[in-house]
């Protein structure tokens, strides 16, 4: 049911084109309709109580589509294995272009 919901998201994980820029930078870069493709990487680091971690991944699709006592005792156990405090990688990766 799902892919009949949402689109195949494999390109999303597509390595790097030609010059280095990863996906959608790649395919950017390709189409005529734009120019001057750049790829910024924006480091930032979140750090959150397990607590709210728990309460992020709770809204994340992946757990969304489990029924709601899988997904509790799924968090449930993940929380056991998780410390106080959770550090997170928050980086973007930001592609700007400029249309022809």
């Amino acid at each position: 049911m799902r892919r009949a919901l949402v689109p195949d998201e494999t390109r999303a994980t597509e390595g790097r084109g030609a010059s280095g820029t990863w996906w959608p930078g790649s395919e950017l870069e390709l189409d005529d309709r734009f120019t001057d493709v750049e790829e910024h990487d924006l480091a930032r680091v979140v750090r959150r109580t397990r607590a709210e971690h728990l309460t992020v991944l709770g809204t994340l699709s992946a757990y969304l589509q489990l029924p709601a006592a899988e997904r509790r005792a799924l968090l449930e156990r993940i929380g056991a294995r998780l410390p106080d405090e959770v550090e997170v990688d928050a980086a973007v990766r930001l592609h700007l272009a400029r249309r022809r």
